[in-house]
């Protein structure tokens, strides 16, 4: 009798244990999910004259870098060659480049 009453309440315990096991996971897995907001993209960044623009092509998407040279016979200014698109804005400052009048001036 007394191993009926032990295996009865094993029985029990393991049962009312995988129920509440059950509810905790129904509760878990019913939670709604948070909704997650598409990331910004950015709008065509902007290039001054006088600067070149590569590897960069749209859409473009958070995350995405954008550079800037200088080409033959004008020389850097100012201003980021970098530019990150970064919740719908592009980070750093528009980049500058200008002749170089000295090398217009007497060649290489």
């Amino acid at each position: 009798m007394r191993k009926f009453l032990l295996v009865l309440l094993i029985v029990c315990v393991v049962a009312w244990e995988s129920v509440g096991s059950t509810r905790t996971l129904r509760r878990i897995y019913t939670r709604r999910r948070p909704t997650i907001a598409p990331l910004a993209s950015c709008p065509e960044p902007f290039t001054a004259p006088g600067t070149i623009k590569y590897n960069c092509n749209p859409p473009y998407v958070h995350g995405e870098a954008c550079w800037w040279r200088c080409p033959p016979r004008y020389r850097y200014q100012s201003g980021s060659p970098v530019r990150q698109c970064k919740d719908g804005q592009w980070t750093g400052t528009i980049m500058f480049c200008v002749p170089d009048l000295f090398q217009a001036l007497f060649g290489n």
